[in-house]
C-alpha cells in the first residue's frame, strides 16, 4: 500500500507510461498525469491545474512576475497541499500510436541552457511556496527524449554548467547556481546598469538559485519507441522531491 506522496507520484508515472508512451506537449503530459492520479489514487484529492499563488516578491528581485507563481499541478494528500512542476522537452520525432491511430509530431525544442535553468527555477519556486506556507511539499518532473540533458556539461565554456541536470549529478545544500560567461561565473547580473548576460537569457532567468538541500539526480526510463521508418527514440524522466524542512 502506498504511504507517501513521492511513492504515489512515481508509481503513477510508471502506470501512465503503459497508456501514454509519448505526449504532444507539456500540457498534454500535465493533463494525463492529473487524470491518472485521480483515477488510480483515491487518497489524492483536490487536484488542480495551473493553480496561481500571489506572494510578496523578494527584495531586489529582478523577475517582474515573481509575485505570481502558477503551479502546473496541485493536489492534497492527508490534508496537506503539494505542488508539481513539469517540463517536457523534445527533439524531432514523428510517431503513429496504435492506440486510436494517433499521430505525434514532436519538434526540436533546443534552448538546452534555458531548459536546464528552468528545472532549477521550478525547484526554487517550490521552495518559495513552501517557505510561504502555501504548500507543504513539492516535486519537479522533467520528461525528455533529448539525451543531451543526461550528459555531463563540458568545462567552463558552457554557460549553463552550474545548472546541469546530468545523470548522477550531486548538488549540495547551500550551493549557489549561476550562469557563466567567457569561463567566468557571473554572481551579479546587473552592474552599474549593465546587463552582464544581455538578451541571450530572459530577465526572469537572471537570478542566482540557492539550493536548500542535497540532491542526487537519477534519470529513469519512461519509454522506447520506433516509428514507421524504424527511427528510434527513448524517453527518460528526472523526478525529485522538494521537502519541507520547517
Amino acid at each position: 500500500m502506498t504511504s507517501d506522496p513521492k511513492k504515489i507520484i512515481n508509481d503513477t508515472l510508471k502506470e501512465l507510461k503503459k497508456d501514454r508512451t509519448i505526449f504532444h506537449s507539456e500540457s498534454d503530459f500535465q493533463h494525463c498525469l492529473a487524470m491518472k492520479l485521480s483515477q488510480q489514487h483515491k487518497e489524492i484529492t483536490n487536484i488542480r491545474l495551473e493553480r496561481s499563488y500571489f506572494i510578496q516578491p523578494e527584495k531586489n528581485n529582478i523577475d517582474d512576475n515573481e509575485g505570481k507563481i502558477k503551479l502546473d499541478l496541485e493536489f492534497c494528500y492527508k490534508n496537506k497541499k503539494y505542488g508539481i512542476e513539469l517540463k517536457y522537452k523534445t527533439k524531432e520525432f514523428e510517431y503513429e500510436s496504435q492506440i486510436n491511430c494517433e499521430e505525434f509530431k514532436l519538434k526540436n525544442h533546443q534552448a538546452h541552457n534555458l531548459a536546464k535553468y528552468g528545472f532549477w527555477h521550478d525547484v526554487d519556486r517550490i521552495y518559495m511556496l513552501i517557505n510561504k506556507k502555501k504548500i507543504y511539499g513539492g516535486f519537479v518532473i522533467f520528461l525528455t527524449n533529448d539525451m543531451h540533458y543526461l550528459d555531463k556539461d563540458d568545462g567552463n565554456n558552457n554557460m549553463s554548467q552550474k545548472f546541469s541536470i546530468c545523470n548522477d549529478r550531486e548538488v549540495n545544500k547551500d550551493d549557489k547556481l549561476n550562469w557563466y560567461k567567457n569561463g567566468k561565473e557571473i554572481k551579479e547580473y546587473f552592474v552599474n546598469g549593465k546587463d552582464e548576460l544581455g538578451e541571450s537569457v530572459p530577465k526572469k532567468y537572471k537570478k542566482t538559485i540557492q539550493v536548500k538541500e542535497n540532491f542526487t539526480l537519477k534519470w529513469q526510463d519512461y519509454s522506447e519507441l520506433s516509428n514507421s521508418v524504424n527511427f528510434k527514440t527513448v524517453f527518460k524522466y528526472l523526478f525529485i522531491e522538494i521537502k519541507n524542512h520547517h
